[in-house]
């Protein structure tokens, strides 16, 4: 009976211990994916950042107009006048 207890002691033992290295390896693992993923975003962002710096070296003098907005007479906010 006690031999039972110790084996049953030691099986639990044993099941513990490979469940918590199962855990540190797995945990290991995402880290190192998670390290390779930013290290990708880093790798766009800097990539993203020189095209910027070059397509404002290209366009570095040159006048744009931006935002320009369309006007519609349709629009029934707005009604001509003439004047008689």
């Amino acid at each position: 009976m006690v031999l039972l207890a110790i084996v049953n002691l030691f099986r639990t033992v044993l099941i513990i211990l490979g469940v918590i290295v199962l855990m540190r390896f797995i945990g290991k693992l995402m880290m190192t994916k998670r390290t390779i993923d930013e290290h990708k975003k880093s790798q766009e962002d800097l990539r993203n950042q020189d095209d910027m710096i070059n397509e404002a070296r290209k366009n570095y003098g040159k006048t744009t107009i931006s935002g320009k907005k369309s006007t519609n007479l349709d629009d029934g906010d707005f009604t001509p006048y003439e004047e008689v």
